[in-house]
């Protein structure tokens, strides 16, 4: 088997970046995170960094409360439009009959 050598900087290096070192795990609920904003898959056992650092903790934050919340409004604009529309329709057989 051929062996590979690999920066050991690397490991300490943030994940997402790769520009600061890591200072957080990625945990799993970090990993659901990155997942959910960034559509990026990341394994325990994949042989990348297992770390993000602090500025980008805190874009991740961030985008995942903002991400969130509009996703949140979107779904009450499509119910409001749903009531609206059945209540629409519902006044229309009242006056037809």
């Amino acid at each position: 088997m051929e062996m590979v050598e690999i920066d050991p900087k690397l490991f300490v290096t943030c994940r997402l970046c790769l520009d600061h070192l890591g200072v957080y795990q990625i945990v799993p609920n970090v990993q659901r995170q990155i997942k959910f904003c960034y559509d990026i898959e990341v394994d325990p056992f994949d042989g990348l960094p297992q770390l993000i650092c602090k500025t980008c903790e805190c874009i991740l934050t961030k985008y995942t409360d903002i991400k969130t919340t509009y996703i949140d409004k979107q779904k009450t604009l499509r119910e409001k439009l749903e009531r609206n529309v059945v209540s629409t329709i519902s006044r229309k057989k009242i006056i037809s009959y």
